[in-house]
């Protein structure tokens, strides 16, 4: 749960800025928590029932490990649903890094096209003069 939840919370602020539809529900998830053993009330049970407290006890994990594969499928889909939106996420600014390099390919052709023109001036004017 932190691993995710600090990753999740620590998403660039600057891309919610600059994509803030696509990061709106990044990180913004409940996880459900696990189910944890209840091993005072488990130990109760067997001392004072004996073998019926720890069939009760044992019908009662069983509730719980079902519960908990739940709880984890869930956290599953939810982890899956989030990795779709990052995965989205990263193909938007893979695309704008894309166009930005594309304009600044095209100045620098620009600025070596405008270099020689004005070279080339310059030569005509030295060799004509």
């Amino acid at each position: 749960y932190r691993v995710i939840g600090h990753g999740l919370s620590s998403f660039p602020t600057e891309a919610r800025v600059q994509f803030p539809q696509l990061c709106a529900s990044i990180g913004s998830v409940a996880f459900p928590r696990l189910e944890g053993a209840d091993l005072t009330s488990a130990f109760v049970l067997d001392s004072i029932l004996g073998t019926d407290g720890a069939a009760i006890n044992d019908f009662s994990s069983g509730c719980k490990i079902q519960r908990n594969l739940q709880v984890v499928e869930e956290c599953a889909c939810l982890s899956s649903s989030q990795l779709g939106l990052i995965t989205t996420m990263e193909s938007a600014v893979t695309s704008n890094v894309q166009q930005l390099q594309a304009h600044v390919q095209s100045l620098e052709q620009s600025v070596a096209t405008e270099r020689t023109n004005i070279f080339n001036a310059a030569r005509q004017r030295v060799m004509s003069g």
